[in-house]
């Protein structure tokens, strides 16, 4: 944990989709790795079993970012929460106001005007339709889009954007790319095998 005075407030997360849109059944798998402030791992699904999904692998990025403000962020901050006690001397008002305290992801890519231009935007810009009027690349991924806003505003979570600016986020942005493709070469050939089983 970076402080004894909040817990993962401030995240980073590096993604990677894998996949081939190339035929009428796009098919993909997402990896992602969260990091606090001080570079320190919070969460990766590198490790976990690879599950090839269906869509264009686009999509596979909103997921990684869906996947950790929706199901990933509250256990890790419960699973901190015993140490951040009993460090803090923190009373149970404390408790529930660091639960439900704003927290900030910031994606971090080289590619930020790329797929995830659409986090530039406002959640009234999105309300408004922004994702439907906008570029071409907003609509075909508009409801994915939409949901990792949706689920942002429902956690307090502001999302951000910003280039790597260190050899650190150079590095484990690399890292987590080359991850993604030996996941997706890995989860390809096993079902090949089973198919041929």
């Amino acid at each position: 944990m970076a402080s004894s005075e909040t817990i993962l407030r401030d995240l980073r997360i590096y993604t990677s989709s894998n996949g081939k849109n190339d035929s009428m059944f796009p098919a993909h798998c997402f990896t992602y790795r969260v990091e606090d402030n001080e570079g320190n791992l919070v969460f990766t699904n590198a490790d976990k079993p690879t599950e090839i999904l269906g869509g264009n692998h686009a999509v596979g990025f909103h997921e990684c970012i869906l996947d950790w403000v929706r199901y990933r962020w509250r256990p890790a901050i419960l699973a901190h929460l015993p140490a951040w006690l009993s460090s803090s001397q923190s009373k149970g008002e404390d408790f529930t106001a660091e639960l439900y305290a704003p927290r900030t992801l910031t994606i971090v890519d080289t590619g930020v005007d790329g797929v995830f231009k659409a986090y530039r935007m406002l959640p009234e810009e999105v309300a408004q339709g922004g994702l439907k009027s906008g570029a071409s690349s907003f609509v075909g991924n508009a409801a994915w889009i939409a949901q990792v806003f949706a689920d942002a505003e429902v956690h307090n979570v502001t999302i951000k954007l910003k280039k790597p600016e260190s050899v650190h986020e150079v590095a484990t942005l690399e890292q987590v790319r080359n991850e993604g493709k030996r996941r997706w070469t890995r989860a390809k050939r096993d079902k090949e095998k089973q198919f041929a089983a």
